[in-house]
């Protein structure tokens, strides 16, 4: 019985370690730019970025955002819809 549990105790260390290791994941933005007092979309693009950290981490770096921007002069606002992917599954 002793043996079982120095085994498990040891098993449930290594899971735990390996669970937390780094891993490069995939940040995807769908972005969308609207011209202030317009109704429509006037620009959309997509940018991706691998982040390399734990899935929490990657996750906290990956979040939907809003940014002041211009489009052709005017005043436009950037929205950044954010998704997460593992690399390494």
């Amino acid at each position: 019985m002793k043996h079982f549990l120095c085994f498990s105790a040891i098993l449930f260390a290594v899971v735990c370690i390996f669970s937390s290791c780094k891993k490069n994941y995939t940040c995807n933005c769908d972005v969308k730019t609207f011209v202030i007092k317009e109704a429509d979309t006037v620009k959309r693009t997509s940018t991706s970025i691998v982040i390399k950290a734990t899935k929490d981490d990657a996750k906290a770096q990956c979040e939907d955002y809003e940014l002041d921007t211009e489009h052709l002069g005017r005043p436009a606002i950037e929205y950044h819809y954010c998704n997460i992917e593992s690399n390494e599954d």
